[in-house]
This record gives C-alpha cells, sequence and structure tokens, in this order.
C-alpha cells in the first residue's frame, strides 16, 4: 500500500488546523470524521492522531485560537 501524501509534504498542526477549520465551518462539527479530514488532507487518518487526540481536541484548539485573536481585537478596540 502506498502512503497518501506526497513525497516533501509533511502534515504539519497547522495544515490539520486550516484544513478542520474549513469542514467545520462548511458542513458542521458533528458532519465531520477524521477519516473525511485525513482524505481531504491527502494522508491517513493516523497522521492526525501524531498532532491531535481526537475530534474535540482539534475543535478546542480552533475555539481557544480564535477566541484569543478576538480577546485580543476587543482590547485593543477599548484601549483606543
Amino acid at each position: 500500500m502506498s502512503p497518501r501524501k506526497s513525497e516533501g509534504k509533511e502534515l504539519s498542526t497547522e495544515m490539520v488546523l486550516n484544513e478542520a477549520r474549513k469542514l467545520f465551518a462548511s458542513v458542521g462539527y458533528s458532519k465531520v470524521s477524521m477519516r473525511q479530514l485525513a482524505k481531504t488532507l491527502d494522508c491517513s487518518h493516523g497522521a492526525i492522531y501524531y498532532h491531535f487526540k481526537n475530534k474535540a481536541e482539534i475543535f478546542y484548539s480552533l475555539v481557544k485560537t480564535d477566541f484569543s485573536l478576538l480577546n485580543n481585537k476587543i482590547d485593543d478596540i477599548i484601549l483606543t
């Protein structure tokens, strides 16, 4: 069985998060599976588990990052 990931293309946490964000926004969190995410990223679903324990951890990471950005924007607005 040949690997799905092309040579030289290393799966990163950032790549997983960016693709997950797109999928969650387009079809909804509950309708996205780790296998679907892996297929979209052209890798094995096991490769995603190297970066995250499960789908919930991916979602939490996205929410944490996005709310942090939002809080920073609000702070900028309040302080100006």
